[in-house]
């Protein structure tokens, strides 16, 4: 039986050359000269107005505002732990809105407190208003939507 007489490889002969008998290596590629993957070179050769979308991307709607909240049971941790309010007459009043808080939100089953807790705050929603009264917890309301029931 006769074996076939295999040939040798081309790139053999070309080994240690940088263009491997192709010329351009750019031209040996496969893709073509597409200069780069994605958005690279986007700051050299692919610099234009079309290409400058780096940083930030969306929008922010024009009036509408993120309200920063504060859990009823967070209150309870904090009291308890000593780091929010102040002792006046027998009470502890917690003025939400100094601390930079602007409605007060009813997450978390605390607990009852040794004292009474009396709590300025901007808005109330509806199951924080709940649950603070159930827990003998007074809410002043300083600013609109304090009164009624704010959705969750």
């Amino acid at each position: 039986m006769k074996t076939l007489p295999r040939r040798r490889k081309k790139n053999i002969k070309f080994r240690g050359e940088r263009v491997q008998g192709c010329g351009n290596t750019a031209s040996k590629r496969g893709k073509g000269r597409t200069g780069g993957r994605g958005r690279g070179g986007s700051h050299k050769h692919k610099f234009s107005k079309y290409y400058m979308t780096f940083g930030k991307k969306g929008f922010k709607r024009p009036g509408e505002e993120l309200l920063k909240g504060i859990n009823v049971y967070d209150i309870y941790e904090q009291v308890k732990a000593g780091k929010l309010g102040e002792k006046k007459d027998g009470k502890i009043v917690v003025d939400l809105t100094e601390k930079g808080y602007d409605i007060l939100l009813g997450r978390g089953n605390p607990q009852k407190l040794d004292s009474s807790l009396e709590i300025k705050v901007g808005k109330v929603t509806a199951k924080a208003k709940e649950k603070s009264e159930a827990l003998g917890w007074t809410i002043i309301g300083i600013g609109d939507g304090a009164e009624q029931g704010v959705e969750e």
